[in-house]
């Protein structure tokens, strides 16, 4: 683009002929046809302007004019004329003068109409023009032209209106530098900015988080105006408590500063710093803060309470959350979607299912529908604890009341469906899903086939996916694991490894993960040759083994009772830096427990909570069985204490080990003392626990206690099995219970 001055254009203008009439631009246009006759006049740029020869001519008959299209959009308004006209168009096209004067008179005549939408859209395509030219050839200063817009119009529009549309269109395109310099000058020249121009501009900058800028601005108007409104020192309170920033001090002293210049603060300023003293982790000063506004009669609103109780319940705090949205009710102030959907989802973490039907049924009943989040959040907790049957009830009460549900919940329900072994549960939600034009992904068909694989339906399952990639829904290579893992799992070897096979066509790679679930098949069917096998393709594709493809290999190894070997995996684990997990030790330290190898498999177990793990229910069962199985009750009872000092309780399957240690050494008395402890836990002992006590009274030669011991079973409503029986010496024979 040609380099203009500024000098030319002021020269440009003071050299061109008026008509006779003193019209404005506009004015002038609206007294003539369209086609209005332009003047012959024009400037010549003389060589004392830098660049010769150059003709800056307004001689509209020499070159096309972009006025007629304005003469027409000045006569009718009708904006769909301009809409698309870009100034950097219309200066390459009818140079920059003619350009600034065409849209002086457009923002003029649209101005005048209150059509100040489409005057601050012309407005955003100059600065647009400007920040795309002011780098690479700058030839004016944005605030000069503003000045040539204002004396192009001829009154048509105030000094004021450029600067303020520009300043609003300056921060919406984040040039924010530009922005304040234009908010100073507009206070430079004396010009009265006003306070609504100022929040747009601190807004902007607050959430682009130039929070100096920002705060600079805001303590500039409290010095020398515009003075601040609600609105104003609102924004400055949420900076404040930005989770970046957390000026909590500052905040506390904005409001009370505002209080003393007569600023009333509001609801929505109330609670914004309640919600900053939340994300603070203050919630206790939040919820007196609160209590405070009550007392003095001030507004609170349902975002207050919202937030103080998010800020109880993301503490684990959940009675005071409760509390809270009690006292919230009782003061007239009505819960909100949100309001019932943090205590929803709070309460579904917590496993109170009951209070959440509760409170589902009364947000319902109170005619507030539940977010996705709510409802997706109270089924997906519902089917985690295996009460699949109340999701599906509170699924089919939403719908009555017109929820309309997306494949999300659809997904959730059908996994829960999946997950108890419902596979005609899963079959029917999809039917209902398909009849309500939902279209199923790829996840929601990984869902069903991996119910069809639980329950081994295997066949159902290979249609499932054939039909999947028929209808155009790729598979992933989640769904083809799950596929090989129930093969596997049904002894289908051969055509598990050739679906494998068949994978690579699909242009699907199996993983990690693929591997190490066919390596896991394998050692359990004791095919240990084709496991290490794999282990080599695993290597050869570039995978590098991790852990717990390496802990499958030695838990099969361990299962072979070629523990050697296992550890000799083991130290080639640790010298390739790969960190063994629990499942590794709990596999070593299970292998020696059952070789009697309690020493080795004690400084394994000290070595794994020296390294950070801390040890779960399987590896302390490990431990004690092995103690209970080699007799050594004292030390099984002491890994036992150290298991409850860790907060973990006991089995049904751990105290059977411990009642048969005891009965293998024939101390009955501390057998009957270890399971009636075991109910005082809520633990009720099953049939292979009343057998290990008839088994040990026989082994005494008791009959007597053995037959009152099964009698006992019998009154306890448990079926004896056919080992029961054969401790008591019967072949499957009932017995009286008389």
């Amino acid at each position: 683009m040609r380099r203009v001055g500024l000098g030319l254009l002021h020269a440009t203008v003071l050299r061109k002929k008026r008509p006779s009439i003193n019209y404005s631009s506009a004015s002038s246009l609206l007294c003539c046809d369209h086609h209005l006759p332009i003047s012959d006049s024009t400037s010549q740029l003389s060589s004392t302007n830098g660049i010769e020869g150059t003709d800056y001519s307004f001689n509209f008959n020499r070159r096309p004019s972009f006025l007629p299209y304005v003469a027409i959009v000045v006569h009718t308004l009708d904006w769909s004329l301009v809409k698309d006209t870009k100034f950097a168009d219309t200066v390459n096209q009818f140079g920059l003068s003619h350009s600034v004067e065409s849209f002086a008179i457009l923002i003029g005549i649209f101005s005048l109409s209150g059509m100040h939408g489409k005057a601050r859209f012309l407005f955003r395509s100059i600065v647009e023009y400007y920040n795309n030219s002011k780098h690479s050839s700058p030839c004016f200063e944005l605030f000069d032209l503003l000045s040539l817009l204002v004396s192009f119009a001829n009154g048509a529009v105030k000094l004021l209106e450029p600067y303020r549309s520009v300043i609003q269109v300056l921060a919406e395109n984040s040039m924010f530098e530009d922005a304040i310099m234009a908010y100073l000058k507009v206070k430079k020249i004396g010009l009265e900015i006003d306070v609504q121009l100022c929040n747009f501009l601190i807004k902007r900058l607050v959430d682009k988080n130039e929070i100096e800028y920002a705060r600079s601005l805001f303590y500039d108007m409290m010095k020398s105006g515009p003075p601040p409104n609600v609105y104003t020192y609102t924004i400055i309170i949420d900076m404040c408590m930005k989770k970046d920033i957390m000026e909590v001090q500052e905040a506390s002293y904005i409001l009370l500063e505002m209080e003393r210049n007569g600023v009333r603060p509001n609801e929505v300023t109330y609670a914004t710093y309640i919600r900053g003293l939340c994300s603070a982790g203050d919630v206790e000063s939040a919820w007196d803060f609160l209590q405070d506004l009550k007392s003095r009669r001030l507004p609170c609103n349902t975002y207050s309470y919202n937030a103080i109780i998010y800020g109880f319940s993301s503490n684990g705090n959940l009675q005071k959350s409760l509390m809270v949205f009690k006292e919230m009710k009782e003061c007239g102030v009505q819960p909100d979607v949100h309001s019932y959907s943090i205590l929803i989802d709070t309460l579904c973490k917590g496993g109170s299912i009951a209070e959440v039907n509760n409170l589902f049924m009364e947000m319902i009943n109170n005619g507030i529908m539940p977010t996705i989040v709510s409802y997706s959040s109270l089924l997906y907790r519902l089917c985690s604890v295996g009460k699949v049957k109340d999701a599906c009830l509170i699924f089919n009460q939403l719908r009555e009341n017109g929820q309309s549900f997306d494949l999300i919940a659809y997904s959730i329900l059908t996994g829960g469906c999946s997950q108890n072994g419902d596979v005609n549960g899963a079959l029917m939600l999809w039917g209902d899903m398909i009849k309500r034009n939902h279209v199923p992904d790829v996840y929601y068909y990984t869902i069903l086939v991996h119910s069809y694989c639980r329950v081994g339906w295997m066949d159902e399952a290979l249609i499932l996916f054939e039909s999947m990639y028929s209808t155009g829904v790729m598979p992933n290579i989640v769904t083809c694991t799950l596929i090989i893992d129930g093969l596997l799992k049904k002894g289908f070897t051969i055509e598990a490894l050739k679906f494998l096979n068949g994978m690579d066509e699909l242009g699907i790679i199996p993983n990690l993960y693929t591997f190490t679930t066919i390596i896991n098949a394998m050692c359990k069917a004791q095919m240990e040759e084709v496991a290490w096998g794999f282990l080599g393709t695993v290597m050869k594709r570039g995978f590098v083994p991790d852990v717990v493809l390496y802990s499958t290999l030695i838990h099969g190894l361990v299962n072979k009772s070629s523990l050697e070997q296992a550890f000799k995996l083991f130290g080639k684990v640790m010298k390739e830096g790969v960190t063994p997990n629990m499942f590794t030790y709990t596999s070593l330290i299970s292998g020696l427990c059952h070789e009697g190898s309690f020493p080795r498999a004690w400084f394994l177990f000290e070595e794994m909570v020296k390294n950070g793990m801390v040890p779960d229910m399987i590896v302390y069962t490990s431990l004690i069985s092995g103690y209970c199985k080699h007799k050594n009750m004292m030390k099984a009872e002491e890994v036992f204490r150290t298991m409850q000092e860790n907060g973990l309780s006991g089995d049904v399957y751990l105290y059977n080990c411990l009642i048969d240690g005891y009965c293998n050494l024939f101390l009955m008395d501390a057998a009957i003392l270890k399971m009636d402890r075991m109910i005082q836990y809520g633990l009720a002992p099953d049939v292979v626990t009343y057998t290990i006590l008839i088994n040990g009274y026989r082994k005494m030669g008791d009959k007597d206690k053995a037959h009152k011991m099964f009698k006992l079973m019998l009154k306890q409503g448990i079926s004896p099995d056919t080992l029961c029986y054969l401790s008591l010496g019967l072949d499957n024979c009932p017995v009286e219970t008389g």
